[in-house]
Formats: C-alpha cells, structure tokens, sequence
C-alpha cells in the first residue's frame, strides 16, 4: 500500500540517452587501461600490488577496450556532438547539479570535453597507447565520463517530473559523501533537501513523494493517496506494556513489524522536516513521536493523520485490514473538505512541529 514509486527511463530525451550511452561505454573502456597504468606505476616504483594476478587488467583487457570505443564512436566526434547537444537540449550542467555541494569535479560542458576527448583518441590508436599509458591522466578523463553519465541520467530522470510539477522546476541534484561515512548518497535539493537515496532514481522517486506530502491530501490523485499511505497495526491497553489494569487507556503497536513501519515513517519525516528547522538528535525525535503518538487511544476503528514529509498514516485498531476501499472513503472526506474550504483538523498536523503527535 506504501510501496515506492518506480521511476522509468521514459523515451523523450534521446539527447540525453545517446550521452548516457556513449558515456558509459568510455568508462567501460577506459577502466582496464587505468587500472594497468596504475599497476605499471606500481611496478616501476616497487610497490607491492594489491590485486591478486587474476583480477589486474592485461593488455588484452585494453585492446577490449580499444575496440569498444572504435565500434561505439569511431573518434572523438561522437562524444564531443552529444555533449554539444546536451547544452543545447538541457542547459548548462549547473542548471541540474548543486555544483556548489557535489563532489564532481567536473563543472562545465567544455571542460568535459577538454578532458575526455583525448582519452578517446588515445584508445583509438592502440600503437600509441601502450607507450603512453603511464604518462596519460585516466582519472581525469574518468572523472569526464562519469560526470556525462551521471548528467544525462539526471536529465532523463529528473525532467519529466520538473515540467509536469511533481518536483520544483528549479530543484537540482548532487552526490556527496555521508559525513564521517564513506557511503556517496544523491540528494535531490530545492530549497532544501527534497529527497536522498543510493542513486538518482531512488532518490527522485523520494524526492516525488515527499513534495507530495507537503501539499493537501485532498489535492492528491486516489493512486496517490493510497500509494502514500502507510499502515500501523495498534491494540489497545493500559500502563507502559499494555497489561496493566490501572492507568490511562494507550496503543501498543501490534508486533515488531508495525513498531519498525512506524518509526522508518517518521525517520522520513524526520529528514524532511529537519530541512526547514533543527529537531534535534534524529532517534531522540522518533522516539519521543512514537510516545506522543502512542500515548492516547480511541475508540474507532482507526485514526487517520496527514503528516507532511511522511504521508497518510493510519493507526489500525480494527480486526480487519485497512482496503484500498476504506482508503477511497477517506480520500474522498479529503477532497470534500477541501472543496468546502474547511481545514482538515483531526487528520493534519502543520509542518513545524517539535515532535510528531505533540
């Protein structure tokens, strides 16, 4: 009911397709050559290499690679056209990267160019190559290839929500290292963080979801409210395990699986709301959300909350499962409130608030 949305490939930016596929081709080419420049270095100053003899690159590794880049380009022209188009098409790199905040070090189509196109030629001449493999900067034309990949993946991605409005058309993307990890995670940015995940798919289809979240439910497609909802099973019961006979009336999530769903939302909530404001250390605020959130029962079968940054929860009390039918209805109260101009009270909670429930 929560799963997450899948990005696709969609077809209508073959500019940036072509880019992504000649790009990605040169790194694969260029990588066996890099990596025996490296073990030739090594072997020269009487390093020990670290690569058992089965997993260094040969020169047999090399002419793959060569023959790569002559059956994919031919020459330089290729790439240097699809880079030239890219700008043309898309814009300037800094129209879709945080330069400011990524770890690229690549900021400029022209200086894309300046450092790959001479790897291409050297790969095309391959009586050249081995006598120019250790003299031949590769990381900076790996750094080229991979900066064009990851550009025209971010375009493909990225510009189909921007113009149809599931992400602010002026939202950005970046890569950068987790503090004090050695963990890349992509962030997709606006005027704070909208979205992070492992690659660019993952974290646009977070970034969709949670600029979802910060709008009215009742502005919301069916699909999409149901597809944003998330369900925690409750009980109802008394004092801090539930079976007390004295003391207030409060949920206990039904089993570990529910207690996991609930805290994994509000770590989302946690991220985004923490954008607009400092909520403090993060598992402190999940922990005291939980507690608000928990602490009261009711006496329905369920309780609906719109929170932003996390979506449509719903605490099931019930002995039934929540259905796609039962989250139509609700829906539908969101629409009718929203078309009445009322404010939805019981089921919203404002954006900055120190803890979820308070």
């Amino acid at each position: 009911m929560n799963a997450n949305s899948s990005t696709i490939l969609v077809k209508d930016s073959p500019v940036a397709e072509n880019l992504a596929s000649l790009a990605i081709a040169l790194s694969n080419a260029m990588r066996p050559a890099w990596r025996l420049a490296n073990q030739r270095r090594a072997d020269l100053a009487g390093e020990r290499q670290l690569l058992p003899a089965w997993h260094r690159a040969t020169k047999d590794d090399v002419k793959a690679g060569c023959e790569l880049i002559r059956q994919k380009m031919g020459s330089a022209e290729p790439f240097v056209d699809a880079v030239k188009a890219m700008r043309v098409i898309h814009g300037e790199i800094s129209d879709w990267v945080d330069l400011d905040h990524d770890f690229h070090a690549v900021k400029t189509w022209g200086e894309m160019i300046e450092r790959a196109a001479p790897a291409i030629g050297l790969l095309l001449d391959p009586a050249e190559t081995f006598e120019r493999l250790t003299s031949f900067d590769w990381q900076r034309a790996s750094e080229a290839a991979t900066m064009a990949s990851f550009i025209a993946q971010t375009a493909i991605l990225m510009g189909p929500p921007r113009k149809d409005g599931r992400l602010p058309e002026d939202c950005k993307i970046r890569q950068r290292m987790e503090p004090g990890k050695t963990i890349l995670v992509v962030e997709v940015v606006g005027e704070t963080v909208l979205g992070r995940g492992d690659h660019i798919a993952s974290a646009v289809d977070r970034a969709i979801d949670n600029n979802m979240t910060l709008r009215e439910p009742g502005d919301l497609t069916e699909t999409d409210f149901i597809r944003l909802t998330h369900v925690v099973n409750v009980e109802i019961g008394r004092g801090k395990t539930g079976t007390s006979k004295t003391g207030p009336r409060r949920l206990l999530a039904r089993d570990a699986s529910d207690l996991d769903r609930l805290r994994a939302l509000l770590g989302q909530v946690y991220d985004t709301q923490s954008s607009f404001e400092p909520l403090g250390e993060r598992k402190a605020w999940i922990d005291q959300s939980v507690k608000n959130l928990l602490a009261s029962a009711f006496d329905t079968p369920f309780k609906s909350l719109w929170i932003p940054g996390g979506g449509h929860l719903v605490l099931n009390a019930g002995a039934s499962d929540v259905t796609d039918h039962v989250l139509i209805a609700m829906h539908r109260d969101f629409v009718e409130q929203k078309q009445k101009g009322g404010e939805v009270i019981a089921t919203s909670m404002p954006r900055n608030r120190n803890w979820v429930g308070a």
